[in-house]
């Protein structure tokens, strides 16, 4: 009854002319793992085969066999690894495939698989691989040269007496603004002051 009840909340739509498919595992001789794969087919006719896929791996194909209810099903012996399934209903030149799943996706426990489980207690943390660890790196230096650059620019790089070193009460005129002043009148009258 647990069996039944612990399939039917696992039990994952999987698209195309399939409804819903679970799988289940249990622990096979000579470190291997039995899984059984089960799928509903909305589609009358045809031969439902499903693709176990380990990418850079050769895949495993298995013919299931039809069972009451509109289902189909099979057993399957393989190492200890979430595969990627992939259902296909076999029809004349109408074939058919399902979305990709994982066996963890279908039910099957992922320690039976040796896949890793998070707990609350971890923190949930998805897992980082270093590739993407090192760009996130690269992009946080990146972030604080820009700052840097950006603050050094605003306090220190602009025009302006207090910031070429003087102190703003001592202006005194630069060279070109002395040039641009020898030939206005001074306002009072007064002849400047030769020095």
């Amino acid at each position: 009854m647990m069996a039944v009840l612990l399939a039917l909340v696992l039990a994952v739509p999987v698209g195309g002319p399939f409804g819903e498919a679970t799988a289940g595992g249990s622990p096979a001789p000579a470190g291997m793992v039995e899984i059984e794969l089960e799928v509903e087919v909305a589609a009358a006719g045809g031969t439902v085969v499903a693709h176990l896929i380990d990418p850079g791996q050769e895949q495993q194909t298995v013919a299931l066999g039809e069972r009451p209810g509109g289902t189909f099903g099979g057993l399957v012996d393989i190492e200890p690894n979430n595969l990627v399934v992939v259902f296909e209903l076999l029809r004349d030149g109408d074939d058919a495939r399902s979305d990709p799943v994982t066996l963890v996706q279908l039910g099957v426990d992922p320690e039976l698989l040796g896949v890793a489980v998070e707990t609350a207690a971890s923190g949930g943390e998805e897992r980082i691989s270093n590739r993407v660890r090192q760009w996130g790196w690269v992009a946080l230096a990146f972030g604080a040269a820009s700052l840097s650059l950006l603050a050094v620019w605003a306090l220190g790089g602009g025009p302006g007496p207090a910031r070429r070193g003087r102190a703003a009460d001592d202006e005194a005129p630069l060279p070109d603004q002395e040039e641009a002043s020898a030939g206005t009148p001074d306002p009072e009258g007064a002849e400047p002051e030769e020095g």
